[in-house]
């Protein structure tokens, strides 16, 4: 029996984690769910980016939303761009956008905050969209969740934020 060395097999299992993610190319990983040609998601690469290399994933279509962690980031994808991803060598994974990335712990564990407690008893909170979403569309979004914006409200707050 011939031993293979650690550097042999490291290279085996290298080319063979390249195979499969080539073989996944054009297809949505599991869980990202495509509306309308989009899907957001947490985009992870082999490394931090550098240089002009965000410019360069922009160029391809990826919209960089913030980061969330050094070579983490949340991201809208549309199906070419998410073809040219899985082509990048950088490329590591492509997971949902779970609900702890929309709504905070306290709220999903039904115990708002102190200070989103009104005296009247509602709860305040204050509702964060994409620049590229519509005011009108944020307010069909915001009551279709059961939320009332503030009376008056004829336009996105700083930040694109409706308080509801």
């Amino acid at each position: 029996m011939r031993r293979v060395s650690v550097s042999v097999f490291a290279l085996l299992m290298a080319s063979l984690g390249v195979a499969h993610l080539q073989g996944q190319q054009g297809r949505p990983p599991p869980g990202i769910a495509f509306r309308n040609d989009r899907a957001d998601a947490i985009l992870e690469l082999q490394r931090p980016l550098r240089g002009n290399e965000r410019v360069q994933f922009q160029a391809q279509g990826l919209r960089i939303y913030e980061a969330v962690g050094p070579n983490r980031f949340l991201v809208r994808v549309n199906r070419r761009t998410l073809e040219a991803l899985q082509r990048n060598p950088q490329f590591s994974r492509l997971t949902p956008v779970g609900l702890e990335r929309k709504v905070s712990a306290t709220l999903r564990a039904g115990n708002p905050a102190q200070h989103a407690r009104l005296e009247s008893g509602r709860i305040q909170v204050r509702v964060r969209f994409y620049p590229d979403v519509e005011f009108d569309h944020a307010l069909t979004l915001v009551r279709r969740h059961g939320l009332e914006p503030e009376a008056g409200v004829t336009a996105f707050s700083r930040g694109n934020q409706i308080s509801a």
